[in-house]
């Protein structure tokens, strides 16, 4: 593979029966470079938006995952799983009596699940106890105490109710599992549940609607199609910046350290310990991190450090 030809952010839309990593190697051989990277798993039964960095710009994929997601779940109702979704399912299983419900009763209860709440995160994950992923375990057959936590589903909208199967649209914050979800949704009504199906439609600001899918790159052969579909770090991050010129562009690609006298400008509002940009002139990112002032008290005459580099980018 060859050195770094592109850098920026792919959105793409990962299709079901693939792994995360799956999708990152098909985008490795499409683009040929190896440096290429993914801001936050699908599970392999699940499809939609998994947003990809490729070359400088997996510098910033900790700033890409930190942010809210959005999501469209099916919902069986009546029906268990061992890791509540569709690939823990017992085919010999008897559906349990589903309660009878009108929209506006299930409506209802789901306003329950609104809100900021401890998770317990399920027993097939990745997540590690002890050093162990908790999916090895559990295929094992060992039990372990598993951690809770802490997440906030911003709101769900019921867009579908037909005797066992519930659609939903769901808002959370990163880190939530639709699949527990799907599983508390179940025993709340009283019959059990799993998650059969599950799309990824935003990830913060990004959108399925514009993204690529695998047949749709492996057709673009052209060096400069595939250039134009990336997103350039400077789009991809929404933060307040400090402007500087070419001679203090050299000082910050060596993280040396910024004072007021050497901004040129401040583009938006920011406080102390937010994340922001240092910027040249011609609107690239050169640098992210966190402000050591308020965006209100930079000036020439400022003589303190003004900000605490995270990741170099240029």
């Amino acid at each position: 593979m060859s050195k770094n030809r592109y850098n920026g952010i792919l959105l793409l839309n990962k299709p079901k029966g693939i792994t995360s990593h799956d999708a990152v190697d098909r985008i490795r051989n499409i683009f040929g470079q190896r440096t290429v990277g993914h801001t936050g798993t699908l599970d392999p039964l699940a499809d939609g938006l998994l947003v990809i960095c490729l070359g400088k710009a997996t510098k910033i994929s900790r700033y890409l995952t930190d942010c809210d997601k959005s999501y469209d779940a099916t919902i069986e109702l009546g029906l268990t799983s061992t890791t509540l979704d569709a690939e823990g399912l017992d085919p010999d299983q008897i559906r349990s009596n589903v309660p009878e419900m009108t929209n506006e009763q299930l409506k209802t209860l789901l306003t329950e699940f609104v809100g900021q709440q401890l998770q317990q995160v399920p027993v097939y994950s990745a997540v590690k106890v002890d050093g162990e992923r908790l999916y090895k375990l559990a295929r094992k057959g060992q039990e372990t105490d598993r951690p809770s936590r802490d997440i906030t589903i911003h709101s769900i909208e019921l867009t579908k109710f037909e005797q066992t199967e519930i659609k939903i649209s769901v808002s959370c914050s990163k880190g939530t599992y639709i699949r527990t979800l799907a599983a508390d949704i179940g025993d709340k009504i009283g019959c059990g549940a799993y998650l059969s199906g599950l799309t990824r439609t935003m990830v913060g600001r990004f959108d399925l609607s514009v993204a690529h899918t695998i047949e749709q790159l492996e057709a673009s052969t052209d060096e400069s199609i595939l250039e134009n579909k990336l997103l350039s770090v400077n789009e991809s991050l929404d933060f307040a910046a400090l402007l500087v010129d070419e001679r203090v562009s050299t000082l910050v690609r060596n993280g040396v350290a910024l004072t007021g006298s050497v901004i040129q400008d401040v583009d938006g509002i920011f406080l102390a310990g937010e994340n922001i940009l240092i910027k040249d002139q011609n609107g690239s990112v050169l640098a992210v991190g966190t402000a050591d002032v308020d965006s209100k008290t930079v000036c020439p005459t400022l003589q303190d450090k003004i900000f605490n580099y995270e990741r170099v980018i240029a």
